[in-house]
Protein backbone atom coordinates (compact mmCIF):
# COMPACT_ATOMS: atom_id res chain seq x y z
CA UNK A 1 0.00 0.00 0.00
CA UNK A 2 1.29 3.45 -0.87
CA UNK A 3 1.14 6.51 1.35
CA UNK A 4 1.07 10.01 -0.08
CA UNK A 5 1.32 13.17 1.98
CA UNK A 6 -0.52 15.87 0.04
CA UNK A 7 -0.60 18.90 2.35
CA UNK A 8 1.32 20.20 5.35
CA UNK A 9 0.08 23.14 7.41
CA UNK A 10 2.04 24.85 10.19
CA UNK A 11 0.90 27.47 12.71
CA UNK A 12 3.33 28.76 15.31
CA UNK A 13 5.66 25.81 14.76
CA UNK A 14 9.39 26.46 15.13
CA UNK A 15 10.16 29.40 12.82
CA UNK A 16 6.87 29.23 10.91
CA UNK A 17 4.17 31.67 11.97
CA UNK A 18 1.72 30.35 9.39
CA UNK A 19 2.55 28.36 6.27
CA UNK A 20 1.04 25.71 4.04
CA UNK A 21 2.70 23.36 1.56
CA UNK A 22 1.05 21.09 -0.99
CA UNK A 23 2.80 18.05 -2.44
CA UNK A 24 2.03 16.49 -5.82
CA UNK A 25 4.95 14.11 -6.38
CA UNK A 26 6.52 10.96 -4.96
CA UNK A 27 9.79 12.91 -4.78
CA UNK A 28 9.72 16.21 -2.92
CA UNK A 29 12.97 18.19 -2.82
CA UNK A 30 13.21 21.06 -0.33
CA UNK A 31 16.09 23.31 -1.37
CA UNK A 32 17.56 26.33 0.35
CA UNK A 33 20.45 27.66 2.41
CA UNK A 34 20.97 26.66 6.01
CA UNK A 35 18.62 27.98 8.72
CA UNK A 36 15.58 28.58 6.48
CA UNK A 37 13.41 25.84 7.99
CA UNK A 38 13.96 22.81 5.75
CA UNK A 39 14.58 20.47 8.65
CA UNK A 40 11.63 21.92 10.55
CA UNK A 41 9.31 20.73 7.78
CA UNK A 42 10.62 17.17 7.98
CA UNK A 43 10.35 17.31 11.76
CA UNK A 44 6.69 18.33 11.50
CA UNK A 45 5.99 15.39 9.19
CA UNK A 46 7.84 13.02 11.50
CA UNK A 47 5.92 14.21 14.57
CA UNK A 48 2.64 13.41 12.83
CA UNK A 49 3.73 10.04 11.44
CA UNK A 50 6.43 8.42 13.57
CA UNK A 51 5.07 10.43 16.55
CA UNK A 52 8.59 11.45 17.50
CA UNK A 53 11.36 13.74 16.30
CA UNK A 54 14.98 12.80 15.67
CA UNK A 55 15.86 16.01 17.51
CA UNK A 56 14.07 14.80 20.67
CA UNK A 57 13.01 18.36 21.60
CA UNK A 58 11.07 19.67 24.56
CA UNK A 59 7.55 20.75 23.60
CA UNK A 60 8.40 24.38 24.31
CA UNK A 61 11.15 24.25 21.70
CA UNK A 62 8.58 23.40 19.02
CA UNK A 63 6.45 26.48 19.69
CA UNK A 64 7.42 29.69 17.90
CA UNK A 65 8.81 32.47 20.06
CA UNK A 66 5.95 34.68 21.15
CA UNK A 67 3.27 32.07 20.42
CA UNK A 68 1.19 30.41 23.12
CA UNK A 69 0.71 27.23 21.11
CA UNK A 70 1.54 25.50 17.85
CA UNK A 71 -0.44 23.34 15.46
CA UNK A 72 0.65 21.17 12.56
CA UNK A 73 -1.58 19.27 10.15
CA UNK A 74 -0.80 16.67 7.51
CA UNK A 75 -3.18 15.35 4.87
CA UNK A 76 -2.35 11.81 3.74
CA UNK A 77 -3.87 9.58 1.09
CA UNK A 78 -3.65 5.99 2.34
CA UNK A 79 -5.14 3.00 0.57
CA UNK A 80 -8.06 4.98 -0.81
CA UNK A 81 -8.67 6.81 2.47
CA UNK A 82 -8.10 10.48 3.15
CA UNK A 83 -6.52 11.10 6.54
CA UNK A 84 -6.07 14.41 8.30
CA UNK A 85 -3.54 14.19 11.11
CA UNK A 86 -3.26 17.14 13.48
CA UNK A 87 -1.01 17.87 16.44
CA UNK A 88 -1.61 20.72 18.89
CA UNK A 89 1.24 21.77 21.15
CA UNK A 90 1.04 23.76 24.38
CA UNK A 91 3.74 24.05 27.04
CA UNK A 92 3.96 20.62 28.63
CA UNK A 93 1.13 19.15 26.57
CA UNK A 94 0.54 17.66 23.14
CA UNK A 95 -2.76 16.42 21.70
CA UNK A 96 -3.58 14.58 18.47
CA UNK A 97 -6.58 14.55 16.17
CA UNK A 98 -7.42 12.14 13.36
CA UNK A 99 -10.02 13.48 10.94
CA UNK A 100 -11.11 15.91 13.65
CA UNK A 101 -11.49 13.33 16.43
CA UNK A 102 -9.22 13.23 19.51
CA UNK A 103 -6.78 10.34 19.50
CA UNK A 104 -3.99 9.04 21.70
CA UNK A 105 -0.53 8.25 20.33
CA UNK A 106 -1.40 4.58 20.79
CA UNK A 107 -4.33 5.02 18.37
CA UNK A 108 -2.05 6.54 15.72
CA UNK A 109 1.01 4.34 16.13
CA UNK A 110 1.80 2.63 12.83
CA UNK A 111 -1.04 4.35 10.97
CA UNK A 112 1.29 6.44 8.78
CA UNK A 113 4.85 5.17 9.34
CA UNK A 114 7.96 7.13 8.45
CA UNK A 115 11.69 6.44 8.33
CA UNK A 116 14.10 9.34 8.76
CA UNK A 117 17.76 9.50 7.71
CA UNK A 118 19.72 12.52 8.94
CA UNK A 119 23.42 13.33 9.44
CA UNK A 120 23.31 12.37 13.11
CA UNK A 121 22.45 8.83 12.05
CA UNK A 122 26.08 8.34 11.04
CA UNK A 123 26.71 7.86 14.76
CA UNK A 124 24.82 4.58 14.39
CA UNK A 125 27.97 3.09 12.88
CA UNK A 126 30.69 4.93 14.76
CA UNK A 127 28.97 5.61 18.08
CA UNK A 128 28.24 3.55 21.17
CA UNK A 129 25.70 0.78 21.63
CA UNK A 130 23.45 3.37 23.25
CA UNK A 131 23.03 5.11 19.89
CA UNK A 132 22.02 1.83 18.25
CA UNK A 133 19.67 0.90 21.09
CA UNK A 134 17.88 4.22 20.76
CA UNK A 135 17.53 3.89 16.99
CA UNK A 136 16.19 0.37 17.35
CA UNK A 137 13.70 1.40 20.03
CA UNK A 138 12.50 4.38 17.98
CA UNK A 139 11.58 2.02 15.15
CA UNK A 140 10.16 -0.65 17.45
CA UNK A 141 7.90 1.87 19.18
CA UNK A 142 6.61 3.01 15.80
CA UNK A 143 5.86 -0.54 14.68
CA UNK A 144 4.18 -1.80 17.84
CA UNK A 145 2.14 -0.24 20.65
CA UNK A 146 3.16 -3.17 22.82
CA UNK A 147 6.84 -2.39 22.24
CA UNK A 148 6.14 1.26 23.08
CA UNK A 149 4.40 0.36 26.35
CA UNK A 150 7.02 -2.15 27.47
CA UNK A 151 9.82 0.32 26.70
CA UNK A 152 8.09 3.06 28.69
CA UNK A 153 7.44 0.75 31.64
CA UNK A 154 11.04 -0.44 31.69
CA UNK A 155 12.50 3.08 31.49
CA UNK A 156 10.37 4.27 34.41
CA UNK A 157 11.37 1.28 36.53
CA UNK A 158 15.09 1.74 35.81
CA UNK A 159 14.86 5.42 36.74
CA UNK A 160 13.01 4.53 39.95
CA UNK A 161 15.53 1.86 40.90
CA UNK A 162 18.38 4.25 40.12
CA UNK A 163 16.95 6.78 42.59
CA UNK A 164 16.63 4.08 45.25
CA UNK A 165 20.25 3.01 44.73
CA UNK A 166 21.48 6.59 45.01
CA UNK A 167 19.42 7.05 48.19
CA UNK A 168 20.81 3.77 49.60
CA UNK A 169 17.28 2.47 50.11
CA UNK A 170 16.44 -0.71 52.00
CA UNK A 171 17.49 -3.93 50.28
CA UNK A 172 13.97 -5.33 50.44
CA UNK A 173 12.54 -2.29 48.64
CA UNK A 174 15.07 -2.61 45.82
CA UNK A 175 14.36 -6.34 45.56
CA UNK A 176 10.64 -5.62 45.18
CA UNK A 177 11.40 -3.25 42.30
CA UNK A 178 13.60 -5.93 40.72
CA UNK A 179 10.64 -8.33 40.70
CA UNK A 180 8.72 -5.95 38.42
CA UNK A 181 11.81 -4.88 36.48
CA UNK A 182 12.50 -8.46 35.45
CA UNK A 183 9.13 -8.76 33.73
CA UNK A 184 9.42 -5.53 31.74
CA UNK A 185 13.09 -6.08 30.96
CA UNK A 186 12.63 -9.63 29.70
CA UNK A 187 9.90 -8.55 27.30
CA UNK A 188 11.86 -5.52 26.07
CA UNK A 189 14.98 -7.59 25.40
CA UNK A 190 12.88 -10.18 23.59
CA UNK A 191 11.12 -7.67 21.32
CA UNK A 192 14.25 -5.64 20.67
CA UNK A 193 16.48 -8.62 19.89
CA UNK A 194 13.94 -10.06 17.46
CA UNK A 195 13.66 -6.70 15.69
CA UNK A 196 17.45 -6.44 15.58
CA UNK A 197 17.73 -9.91 14.08
CA UNK A 198 15.28 -9.12 11.27
CA UNK A 199 16.96 -5.81 10.47
CA UNK A 200 20.41 -7.42 10.57
CA UNK A 201 19.50 -9.85 7.80
CA UNK A 202 18.23 -7.04 5.56
CA UNK A 203 21.17 -4.76 6.36
CA UNK A 204 23.73 -7.46 5.56
CA UNK A 205 22.06 -8.05 2.21
CA UNK A 206 21.96 -4.32 1.47
CA UNK A 207 25.62 -3.87 2.40
CA UNK A 208 26.63 -6.77 0.18
CA UNK A 209 24.99 -4.99 -2.74
CA UNK A 210 26.62 -1.67 -1.85
CA UNK A 211 30.09 -3.21 -1.58
CA UNK A 212 29.64 -5.52 -4.59
CA UNK A 213 30.06 -8.48 -2.25
CA UNK A 214 33.58 -7.50 -1.24
CA UNK A 215 32.85 -7.33 2.50
CA UNK A 216 30.49 -9.00 4.95
CA UNK A 217 28.49 -7.02 7.50
CA UNK A 218 27.74 -8.92 10.70
CA UNK A 219 25.37 -7.50 13.32
CA UNK A 220 25.36 -8.97 16.84
CA UNK A 221 23.17 -8.48 19.91
CA UNK A 222 24.50 -9.39 23.34
CA UNK A 223 22.43 -9.16 26.51
CA UNK A 224 24.12 -7.22 29.30
CA UNK A 225 24.13 -10.27 31.55
CA UNK A 226 25.96 -12.33 28.90
CA UNK A 227 29.09 -10.18 28.68
CA UNK A 228 31.33 -13.16 29.40
CA UNK A 229 29.69 -15.31 26.73
CA UNK A 230 30.38 -15.44 23.00
CA UNK A 231 28.40 -12.83 21.09
CA UNK A 232 25.46 -14.11 19.13
CA UNK A 233 23.23 -12.56 16.54
CA UNK A 234 20.38 -14.97 17.29
CA UNK A 235 17.14 -13.77 18.81
CA UNK A 236 16.19 -15.28 22.20
CA UNK A 237 14.01 -18.36 22.08
CA UNK A 238 11.51 -17.39 24.77
CA UNK A 239 10.61 -14.66 27.23
CA UNK A 240 10.66 -17.19 30.09
CA UNK A 241 14.34 -17.90 29.44
CA UNK A 242 15.18 -14.20 29.45
CA UNK A 243 13.15 -13.63 32.59
CA UNK A 244 15.16 -16.24 34.49
CA UNK A 245 18.52 -15.08 33.16
CA UNK A 246 17.73 -11.46 34.01
CA UNK A 247 16.58 -12.39 37.52
CA UNK A 248 19.76 -14.40 38.11
CA UNK A 249 21.90 -11.52 36.85
CA UNK A 250 20.21 -9.02 39.16
CA UNK A 251 21.09 -11.22 42.11
CA UNK A 252 24.71 -11.59 40.94
CA UNK A 253 25.12 -7.84 40.41
CA UNK A 254 23.20 -6.68 43.50
CA UNK A 255 26.29 -5.87 45.56
CA UNK A 256 28.01 -4.12 42.64
CA UNK A 257 24.91 -2.05 41.89
CA UNK A 258 24.65 -0.88 45.49
CA UNK A 259 28.35 -0.01 45.52
CA UNK A 260 28.16 1.97 42.25
CA UNK A 261 24.66 3.33 42.95
CA UNK A 262 23.33 2.61 39.47
CA UNK A 263 21.65 -0.13 37.44
CA UNK A 264 24.31 -2.26 35.77
CA UNK A 265 22.31 -4.97 33.99
CA UNK A 266 19.22 -4.93 31.83
CA UNK A 267 18.18 -3.95 28.30
CA UNK A 268 19.50 -0.41 28.86
CA UNK A 269 23.00 -1.92 28.89
CA UNK A 270 22.68 -4.48 26.09
CA UNK A 271 25.40 -4.36 23.44
CA UNK A 272 24.66 -4.02 19.73
CA UNK A 273 27.76 -4.41 17.58
CA UNK A 274 28.50 -4.06 13.87
CA UNK A 275 31.48 -5.78 12.25
CA UNK A 276 32.93 -5.77 8.73
CA UNK A 277 34.80 -8.98 8.00
CA UNK A 278 35.09 -9.56 11.74
CA UNK A 279 36.42 -6.09 12.63
CA UNK A 280 34.37 -3.50 14.58
CA UNK A 281 32.93 -0.87 12.25
CA UNK A 282 33.34 1.87 14.86
CA UNK A 283 37.09 1.30 15.22
CA UNK A 284 38.36 0.02 11.88
CA UNK A 285 35.95 1.01 9.10
CA UNK A 286 36.66 4.02 6.90
CA UNK A 287 34.20 6.92 6.81
CA UNK A 288 32.92 5.66 3.48
CA UNK A 289 32.37 2.18 4.88
CA UNK A 290 30.60 3.60 7.94
CA UNK A 291 28.28 5.60 5.71
CA UNK A 292 27.52 2.50 3.67
CA UNK A 293 26.68 0.60 6.86
CA UNK A 294 24.23 3.30 7.97
CA UNK A 295 22.72 3.47 4.50
CA UNK A 296 22.27 -0.31 4.48
CA UNK A 297 20.61 -0.16 7.90
CA UNK A 298 18.22 2.65 6.97
CA UNK A 299 17.07 0.81 3.87
CA UNK A 300 16.58 -2.24 6.10
CA UNK A 301 14.28 -0.14 8.30
CA UNK A 302 12.17 0.72 5.26
CA UNK A 303 11.85 -2.95 4.36
CA UNK A 304 10.98 -3.93 7.94
CA UNK A 305 8.17 -1.36 8.03
CA UNK A 306 6.79 -2.83 4.81
CA UNK A 307 6.97 -6.36 6.21
CA UNK A 308 5.42 -5.50 9.57
CA UNK A 309 2.74 -2.99 8.58
CA UNK A 310 2.03 -3.94 4.98
CA UNK A 311 2.76 -0.47 3.65
CA UNK A 312 5.72 1.58 2.52
CA UNK A 313 6.71 4.35 4.92
CA UNK A 314 7.29 7.95 4.06
CA UNK A 315 11.05 8.42 3.74
CA UNK A 316 12.52 11.62 5.19
CA UNK A 317 16.09 12.43 4.11
CA UNK A 318 17.47 15.46 5.91
CA UNK A 319 20.64 16.86 4.34
CA UNK A 320 22.24 13.43 3.97
CA UNK A 321 23.19 13.82 0.32
CA UNK A 322 26.08 16.08 1.32
CA UNK A 323 27.37 13.23 3.54
CA UNK A 324 27.35 10.65 0.72
CA UNK A 325 29.47 10.37 -2.40
CA UNK A 326 27.91 10.09 -5.87
CA UNK A 327 27.79 6.29 -5.82
CA UNK A 328 26.06 6.11 -2.44
CA UNK A 329 23.61 8.89 -3.35
CA UNK A 330 22.59 6.95 -6.43
CA UNK A 331 22.36 3.73 -4.43
CA UNK A 332 20.09 5.33 -1.85
CA UNK A 333 17.73 6.66 -4.49
CA UNK A 334 17.76 3.36 -6.38
CA UNK A 335 17.00 1.44 -3.19
CA UNK A 336 14.10 3.66 -2.26
CA UNK A 337 12.38 4.96 -5.38
CA UNK A 338 10.10 1.98 -5.83
CA UNK A 339 6.74 3.57 -5.16
CA UNK A 340 7.29 5.27 -1.81
CA UNK A 341 7.11 9.01 -1.23
CA UNK A 342 10.42 10.64 -0.38
CA UNK A 343 11.08 14.06 1.14
CA UNK A 344 14.64 15.32 0.71
CA UNK A 345 16.28 18.49 2.02
CA UNK A 346 19.43 19.93 0.50
CA UNK A 347 21.32 23.19 0.25
CA UNK A 348 21.46 22.92 -3.54
CA UNK A 349 20.29 20.77 -6.43
CA UNK A 350 23.77 19.81 -7.60
CA UNK A 351 23.70 16.63 -5.53
CA UNK A 352 20.95 15.18 -7.73
CA UNK A 353 20.94 13.74 -11.21
CA UNK A 354 18.65 15.00 -13.94
CA UNK A 355 16.83 11.67 -13.68
CA UNK A 356 15.86 12.54 -10.11
CA UNK A 357 15.12 16.22 -10.75
CA UNK A 358 12.88 15.44 -13.71
CA UNK A 359 10.61 13.46 -11.38
CA UNK A 360 10.81 15.71 -8.33
CA UNK A 361 8.66 18.54 -7.05
CA UNK A 362 11.21 21.18 -6.11
CA UNK A 363 10.26 23.63 -3.36
CA UNK A 364 12.67 26.50 -2.89
CA UNK A 365 13.01 27.96 0.59
CA UNK A 366 12.44 30.59 1.80
CA UNK A 367 9.03 30.64 0.14
CA UNK A 368 9.53 34.06 -1.44
CA UNK A 369 11.69 32.14 -3.93
CA UNK A 370 9.27 29.23 -4.33
CA UNK A 371 9.28 27.33 -7.59
CA UNK A 372 7.42 24.24 -8.74
CA UNK A 373 8.96 21.49 -10.80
Amino acid sequence: MGLRATRLSLHGFRGYAQEEFTFDSDLVLLVGPNAVGKTNLLEAVQLLTALTSFRHPLIGQLISHGSAQARVELDVAADGRQLNLALSLRPGKRSYLLNGKPKTPRDLRGLVPAVCFEPGDLDFAKGSSGVRRRALDDLGCQLSSTYFKVKGDYDRLVQHKGRLLREEADERLIASVDDVLVEAGAHLSFYRARLFEALSVYAAENYRRLSSGEQKLTCSYRMSWDRLDERTGSAPAAVDDLRQRFADALIRFRTAERARKRCLVGPHADELTLDLDGQPVSAFASQGQQRSVVLAWKVAEVRKVEDSLGMQPLLLLDDVMSELDDRRREALLDFTTQGMQIFVTSTHKGYFTSRFLDRAQVIQLPRSQAVTR
